[in-house]
């Protein structure tokens, strides 16, 4: 059981961003692989860089979803984990929880990146 008293996630784990592939990293072009969307992924490779763990948080499956890894790793970014929890979290938890723990997701539903304000900027549907 997890003692709620001590538990301080900024304690426990490193900084996690979850990253979404289709539409972020790249056009979304599903279930080809679009052209690569620069900005952002050196914007997830700078966290990475600065010591953030990085999971591919996609919904791709089987297949698609290794030529979307091996897509990242030869254009340098190395994904910590693929769909899935970091292991010390999986070990901290016991588990592999449904929602992966992050410090932010970044999705293209989500975020975008602001190249001239240098850091990601949350996008909020538009309403009628």
């Amino acid at each position: 059981m997890i003692d709620n008293s001590t538990y301080n996630e900024d304690a426990l784990f490193p900084q996690i961003a979850a990253v979404d592939f289709d539409g972020l990293l790249v056009e979304n072009k599903f279930p080809e692989i679009g052209e690569i969307r620069q900005p952002m992924f050196n914007a997830v490779k700078c966290l990475q860089e600065n010591g953030w763990k990085i999971i591919l948080w996609s919904c791709r499956t089987g297949d698609m979803l290794k030529d979307a890894v091996e897509f990242c790793v030869q254009h340098g970014l190395v994904p910590d984990a693929v769909n899935e929890n970091l292991k010390e979290v999986q070990e901290y938890f016991g588990v592999d929880t449904r929602k992966v723990l992050a410090n932010i997701y970044l999705d293209d539903r989500s975020a975008i990146y602001d190249k001239s304000l240098k850091l990601f900027v949350s996008v909020l549907p538009e309403r009628d």
